[in-house]
């Protein structure tokens, strides 16, 4: 799920002047087919954007003068090392940091294992930026295969995510599978599975083939009209501070479950009113 909460009971009737000339969107080595996703952006906002799409963030942003070592440590530390402890960094080993430079040199590497801050990720990347695509007339969404984590400070633990809003937005496809929770059955049945001493691969099959279609797996094919929606969020994010919806229905749900982000994503009617007339009213404005 996202990290951002909205004012949902508050009326969006006036917009920041945060609205982009430019979305840079970044590309990662999923299975998202990002072609359709740009030409989705381009339906729902029109023609006074432009919509650039991108390699990776941190690949695009890799000039001369970059550090790659010094990136590559920064990376190491964005890690989440304490899950009871979210300040908890160490001096990573050499090793740790040629890990980060392969995948930074080979993006299609999968990610695995392994929880990252998504404010500290946040955070190195924004620093990556120039300055000339450093204000609002730019809006960056960086796409990760990288799980990400925020702490929260009301039952203090991590949680998986979605994504984070801000300066950059980074949506994590990984998170889109392991973030919002499964279906109940799923951990019943798995648990029932486990104990019945069937390997993990096997599990994992038998859980698919009872629950097909009821949750988000790694290279699915509706990953790319799930990440629509998030898409969104992040626009909305960026031009009004309310990135989520109370309606289950309109793609700016912020669902907690696999199954809600299924509908809200795949089975609505892309916005509710409320949201379509505000993204109506972001459009006329740029005209």
């Amino acid at each position: 799920m996202p990290t951002r909460s909205s004012r949902n009971d508050a009326d969006t009737t006036s917009l920041s002047p945060n609205i982009p000339d430019f979305i840079c969107v970044y590309k990662d080595s999923s299975t998202i087919d990002f072609i359709d996703l740009k030409r989705y952006l381009e339906n729902q906002i029109g023609g006074a954007v432009r919509i650039e799409l991108r390699r990776s963030f941190i690949s695009h942003h890799l000039g001369s003068d970059k550090d790659i070592d010094s990136i590559a440590e920064k990376l190491v530390n964005t890690k989440v090392f304490d899950v009871s402890d979210p300040e908890k960094i160490y001096d990573p080993f050499p090793v740790e940091i040629d890990h980060e430079k392969d995948l930074i040199f080979n993006p299609k590497k999968k990610v695995f294992g392994m929880l990252y801050n998504g404010f500290r990720l946040q955070k190195l990347l924004r620093e990556l930026l120039p300055t000339a695509e450093s204000s609002f007339k730019y809006l960056h969404v960086a796409f990760t295969s990288r799980p990400i984590a925020t702490w929260d400070f009301g039952d203090g633990r991590y949680h998986a995510r979605t994504s984070v809003y801000g300066f950059p937005s980074i949506i994590s496809s990984s998170g889109i599978v392991e973030a919002p929770a499964k279906p109940r059955e799923y951990y019943i049945i798995r648990k029932a599975l486990v104990a019945s001493g069937l390997a993990r691969e096997l599990v994992e099959e038998e859980l698919k083939s009872k629950l097909k279609g009821r949750f988000i797996d790694y290279n699915d094919e509706r990953m790319t009209d799930i990440v629509k929606g998030y898409i969104l969020q992040a626009f909305f994010y960026h031009t009004t501070y309310e990135p989520f919806c109370d309606d289950t229905n309109c793609r700016l749900f912020n669902a907690h479950w696999q199954e809600d982000m299924i509908r809200a994503q795949l089975k609505g009617n892309d916005l509710c009113e409320r949201h379509e007339g505000i993204l109506e009213k972001i459009t006329l404005k740029q005209k």
